[in-house]
C-alpha cells in the first residue's frame, strides 16, 4: 500500500513540475533580444475593399521566403469601441527580423521591392501607410 501511495505522489509531483515548465514555456518571449519588428499600417486606396485586402494579404505571405525574416504576421483592422485603439486603417503586418543587418536585406531585396511595386504602391494609399521599426528587448 505504501508503494502505491509513493508511486501516486510521485506522478502528482511530476505532472505539477510538468505543468509548472509548460506554463513557463506559453510565458516565454517568443524571439530573443535584438530581434527587429517591420509594424507597416496599411490604409487601402479602395478603403474597406475585401478584394483588395486579401490581395495583400496573400501577397505579404510571400514574405516569410526571405532570408532573415522569422515570421509575417498580417490581417484586417480588429474593430474597437476603446477610444485608445486607432482603426482607420485596412491591413496591419508585423514582419519580424533576426536582427538589424536581416531588415537591412529585407529592405533591397527583389522580392520585397517587386511586392511594394506591384502590390502595395497600386493598391495602398501611401500618405496614410505607417511603418514602426523597433528592436526586441524581452
Amino acid at each position: 500500500m505504501k508503494t502505491v501511495r509513493f508511486a501516486g505522489l510521485l506522478l502528482l509531483c511530476t505532472l505539477t513540475l510538468s505543468l509548472a515548465s509548460c506554463a513557463k514555456v506559453l510565458y516565454a518571449p517568443m524571439y530573443q533580444t535584438g530581434t527587429v519588428s517591420h509594424v507597416v499600417i496599411v490604409t487601402l486606396k479602395n478603403h474597406g475593399s475585401e478584394a483588395d485586402r486579401q490581395k495583400l494579404v496573400d501577397a505579404a505571405r510571400e514574405l516569410r521566403k526571405i532570408s532573415g525574416v522569422y515570421d509575417v504576421e498580417v490581417g484586417r483592422v480588429l474593430p474597437s469601441d476603446r477610444p485608445v485603439v486607432v482603426g482607420d486603417y485596412d491591413i496591419g503586418m508585423v514582419v519580424t527580423f533576426r536582427d538589424e543587418a536581416s531588415m537591412k536585406a529585407y529592405l533591397v531585396d527583389p522580392r520585397h521591392l517587386q511586392l511594394v511595386k506591384d502590390v502595395l504602391e497600386p493598391l495602398a494609399d501611401m500618405s496614410k501607410t505607417k511603418v514602426y521599426d523597433f528592436v526586441n528587448h524581452e
